[in-house]
Formats: structure tokens, C-alpha cells, sequence
């Protein structure tokens, strides 16, 4: 039970990439699977809360445009170099 949940949180935290990287290199994925289980590790170590993104259908028409929220966008920034800070070498 504890493995499955763990595997659930992972891929929740990282569904996003599924629709961002190729996977078309059968010889990467393991890598990417890594990838993402040590910046998952690094993101609980860091008490990152996971924000699961509700998915909604690809709807072309009717869409506005995209409002960029400046506070959220600045704290991603924040986390981002936070995490580049802790993993550079």
C-alpha cells in the first residue's frame, strides 16, 4: 500500500511532463523516470505541497487568453532557483 501511494503521488506531481516530452527514445525514459523520482524526493525534503492540476479537455474555441498571474509566476521562479541552488554541484 505505502509503495502504490508513494507511486500515485509521483505521477500526480509529474503528469504535466507526459504531454511535454517525447518519449518517442525507449532508452531515455528510464532516465526521465529517475529524474523525476529525485526532484520528487527533493520537493518533499523541501515540505513542497503537491498541487495536483485539474485536467480539463483541449477545447480550442471559445478559449481566452491566457492571464498570467505575476505573484504565482515570481513564486515559481523562487522555488525553481531554490531547487537549482540545492542540486548544483
Amino acid at each position: 500500500m505505502i509503495v502504490e501511494r508513494a507511486i500515485g503521488l509521483l505521477k500526480g506531481r509529474w503528469r504535466y511532463l507526459l504531454e511535454k516530452l517525447l518519449m518517442t527514445r525507449t532508452d531515455l525514459v528510464p532516465y526521465y523516470i529517475v529524474s523525476c523520482c529525485v526532484l520528487h524526493n527533493i520537493c518533499l525534503l523541501s515540505n513542497d505541497a503537491i498541487e495536483i492540476p485539474v485536467v480539463v479537455p483541449n477545447v480550442l474555441h471559445d478559449m481566452e487568453p491566457l492571464v498570467v498571474n505575476e505573484e504565482l509566476k515570481e513564486e515559481g521562479i523562487i522555488k525553481r532557483n531554490r531547487l537549482m541552488e540545492m542540486i548544483r554541484i
